[in-house]
């Protein structure tokens, strides 16, 4: 199963003093250090699954609960090569100008394909792997190498279609700093490189591009046929991003290995392991966190209530579709706003409880425990526990948003709502592979999402 997503799309010049007087931030990770600690895991020696935490004073051993008798070797990242190709020295070399992508796992990965748009669009053929940290924003606050996500051999493979991802060279880009993730500078704001003998009116080795702000409020554009990167032949998307939604893009060898034992165990439970029939079964998606109460946009399109939305698909199947419903949900959100424990403890403060929180999570309880449509069908999640027990455990929000994504995906059925990214690049993903059952739920009900006859997927507008 290969699989990508969409991301945010806003044309942006170059970075260079007169457009940005203040001085690149080093950008460090918010667990309060800054020296990478490398985990990575000794069988796989390819480094593929190195996860970085900024940590600035000394290397910390994370230590995988591994069943087998894998050992773990720690590396300072600094001193470790990323995974990428090696750098053509006479070809262009762009980065990331904030050195890392932060928020979710899906508005990082809109912000790595404005970036690739914008290589192609400039004809540069290559992009700094060093400048494209990932962060596990909702949880540890760590950095993510981004080859610890994705499969940066297979994405390379894709040249000249797509930029090669490679990795820093000293000679080729001397202007850039890979410890601090930023381009070197002097204190009067001249641009200069390693060795501070000479400066320059803007870097070019390798040249900056983008702020995230920026890049995620373009993407929005784009989709809506706006902007440099959108189509003129009757379609919006770009063709990089078609290559990469259907095909180029897909997770870490480890992450798929992590993906197939959760869906071989889906398999198992349904009581189709020795005859080896994929089990069919239903995503559904509901965005009904703690955190959605909070978001402002598309208020007209929200439901609150994840006991709403069960009676919308059983309304709108009286017969079930399928025996399973697996349900990507961040379990823990709610749990720190809902569970018993908390509520208990905020009544005898007399401080507010999140009452939707807690009828929310007895809601999700009761259907994982007892099931649907009167017990016919099973509901089950993975997210974040599912990398327990793996290297991924210490950045588990964001793999496990990445682990669950690419279990949806292969759904029969999906649901969702517009006012989530996540959902709606699954459902871009489903269009360019073809998976089209695909439904939305708003106030009134479920509708089709992607309607038949559709040329272009539907644009993230919230």
């Amino acid at each position: 199963m290969i699989l990508t997503f969409v991301y945010f799309c806003l044309y942006t010049k170059h970075i260079t003093p007169d457009e940005d007087k203040r001085t690149i931030q080093s950008v460090v990770a918010d667990d309060g250090g800054n020296t990478t600690t490398t985990v990575q895991n000794a069988l796989e020696t390819k480094a593929a699954d190195i996860i970085s935490v900024e940590d600035k004073h000394t290397i910390q051993a994370v230590v995988a609960n591994d069943r087998s008798n894998t050992t773990i070797a720690v590396q300072n990242a600094l001193e470790t090569k990323a995974i990428g190709a090696d750098v053509w020295p006479n070809m262009t070399t762009m980065g990331f100008y904030e050195g890392k992508m932060y928020a979710g796992l899906w508005n990082q990965m809109m912000v790595f394909t404005v970036l690739v748009m914008h290589a192609m669009k400039e004809g540069y053929p290559q992009i700094l792997l060093e400048t494209i940290k990932m962060k596990d924003t909702f949880a540890s606050k760590s950095l993510i190498s981004f080859h610890a996500m994705w499969d940066i051999p297979h994405w390379n493979s894709y040249y000249p279609r797509l930029p090669r991802l490679v990795s820093f060279d000293p000679v080729a880009h001397d202007q850039f700093n890979p410890k601090a993730r930023e381009w070197y500078r002097r204190p009067d704001m001249k641009w200069t490189d390693v060795k501070n003998e000479t400066t320059y009116s803007e870097p070019t080795r390798p040249i900056p591009y983008g702020r995230q702000h920026h890049l995620g409020a373009g993407y929005i554009r784009y989709t809506q046929g706006k902007g440099p990167f959108a189509n003129n032949d009757g379609r919006i998307r770009n063709p990089a991003e078609i290559l990469m939604l259907q095909e180029a893009l897909r997770p870490n060898p480890r992450l798929r290995e992590i993906i197939n034992e959760k869906l071989l165990s889906l398999q198992h439970s349904g009581g189709s392991a020795s005859t080896n029939k994929t089990v069919e079964y239903m995503t559904l998606h509901a965005r009904i966190e703690p955190d959605m109460q909070k978001h402002n946009y598309c208020t007209d399109k929200k439901v609150l209530k994840l006991t709403e939305i069960f009676d919308f698909i059983q309304e709108k199947w009286p017969d079930p579709p399928v025996n399973h419903i697996f349900m990507p949900i961040n379990r823990n959100f709610l749990e720190r706003e809902g569970s018993e424990g908390v509520v208990q403890n905020l009544q005898k403060k007399n401080e507010t409880v999140n009452w939707i929180a807690v009828e929310n999570l007895q809601a999700l309880n009761k259907a994982r425990d007892e099931g649907l449509w009167d017990g016919r069908v099973n509901v089950f999640e993975f997210g974040s526990n599912a990398l327990k027990d793996t290297e991924y455990a210490k950045v588990s929000t964001t793999a496990g948003a990445l682990v669950d994504f690419f279990i949806a995906l292969g759904g029969k059925i999906f649901i969702g709502s517009e006012v989530s990214s996540w959902a709606n690049t699954l459902v871009v993903m489903r269009f360019y592979q073809n998976i089209t059952e695909t439904y939305k739920y708003l106030p009134d009900g479920l509708h089709e999402w992607i309607v038949p006859g559709t040329i272009d997927p539907p644009a993230f507008e919230c």
